[in-house]
């Protein structure tokens, strides 16, 4: 009997003390998630030129580019993916066309916000400067 209620008690206290580090894990999960949250609604700060014009820039390494988008790399490693339009305007330099790894500037009219393109046309994709010869 003595046995039997000694360890009724250690089984108790082993699942009080299960429980309350079950507690801390609980807590300290939501705590991390909480922070990661907080840290992917950060604005993220791409830099943008202004040309004479008006119109904005974006320079970056060209990743992908179809007839209905083009994607960027910026120099601190931001992808950006802008839809094109049949207005959009292409100059490849003395090169026979644009190729992922060439340095690009997106001219584009809107407004970016963070790495939101949904709001921009793109007026032109060329290369952001050639080497002279």
């Amino acid at each position: 009997m003595k046995r039997s209620i000694l360890l009724s008690v250690v089984v108790i206290l082993v699942c009080t003390l299960m429980s309350s580090c079950m507690k801390e894990v609980a807590a300290e999960t939501e705590e991390i998630s909480e922070e990661a949250t907080v840290e992917n609604t950060e604005a993220v700060a791409i830099e943008v030129l202004v040309s004479t014009d008006g119109n904005a820039i974006v320079l970056g390494t060209l990743i992908e580019l179809d007839q209905s988008h083009v994607k960027i790399s910026t120099e601190d490693n931001q992808s950006l993916n802008f839809n094109l339009n049949p207005e959009t305007e292409y100059y490849s330099g003395s090169a026979a066309e644009l190729l992922p790894g060439d340095e690009v500037a997106i001219v584009f009219e809107g407004t970016l916000e963070g790495l939101n393109t949904d709001n921009i046309k793109v007026l032109t994709v060329s290369i952001a400067a050639e080497e002279d010869s």
